[in-house]
């Protein structure tokens, strides 16, 4: 394989996975924060594993550069020790000069500086690509090298933005149902306050407009007070059997149900 179909494979060895996990977040709305982290990590280690089993020895700065990515990525979601694991690991398996781990070194000293600071994920990026480029002047200054570089800064940024950006779209689409089910949970509240407000305030007004010494009023009045009281229990009742499962059990004849 020459470069550019090298670069090509370690793109969609990244950007897959990474799409799956997003396709995973949209279609389970529901999970936790805990499952969510396991599925993220899953997902980014499936990339580092298949970039790693793909190595090609004639590109290894090329995977080098672009499984930074992933390390990235890791570090900035504070998953820090599972980063310095898959270092430790990039080290072993990949044919890279130690003069190239500057970066990767570098990577706990600004994420410690982040973490004092505060400073953004841009420049944590920019100060690692930053440390890659110095490192490359010392282990081997050529065209070939920088370009290697300049093309994983680009894939970098891509990634980043992929992720970033796909939370955030999945974020705001699960807020905006969110909203939608609080809209209903309140027209459903009114709906019910209405419905129980009526009885309550015919009986009120009933109320008002009775005179107990009068024996005409009380024996037209009271049945329709009780009337609405009977109503307004029978809908309280309606509504605690919202959340309950009635199955009513009747015994059936077997061989008509097989005919029908």
């Amino acid at each position: 394989m020459n470069l550019f179909d090298v670069i090509l494979l370690d793109i969609i060895l990244i950007i897959f996975p990474i799409l799956f996990y997003l396709v995973y977040l949209f279609t389970n709305k529901n999970i936790n924060k805990k499952v969510k982290e396991l599925m993220f990590s899953f997902f980014l280690i499936s990339s580092f594993f298949l970039i790693i089993k793909f190595n090609n020895n004639n590109f290894s700065l090329v995977n080098f550069f672009l499984v930074a990515s992933i390390i990235l990525i890791l570090y900035l979601k504070n998953y820090y020790i599972l980063s310095n694991m898959l270092i430790i690991l990039i080290y072993i398996f990949m044919d890279v000069n130690i003069i190239m781990f500057i970066p990767y070194i570098g990577l706990i000293f600004i994420y410690l500086f982040k973490q004092i600071k505060g400073i953004s994920d841009y420049l944590f990026i920019d100060i690692f690509i930053l440390l890659g480029l110095i490192s490359i002047f010392i282990y081997d200054f050529n065209l070939n090298n920088i370009f290697i570089l300049i093309i994983s800064c680009f894939i970098i940024y891509i990634i980043y933005l992929l992720v970033k950006k796909g939370e955030d779209i999945i974020n705001y689409h699960m807020d905006y149902k969110e909203l939608q089910q609080e809209k209903q949970i309140r027209l459903s509240l009114f709906k019910i306050t209405h419905e129980i407000k009526n009885p309550i305030a015919v009986c009120k007004g009933y109320l008002d407009m009775l005179n107990i010494n009068n024996s005409e009023q009380v024996e037209k009045y009271i049945p329709i007070i009780k009337g609405e009281i009977e109503r307004l229990l029978t809908l309280l009742e309606d509504f605690m059997l919202v959340n309950k499962n009635n199955v009513e059990l009747d015994i059936m004849d077997i061989n008509m149900l097989l005919e029908e």
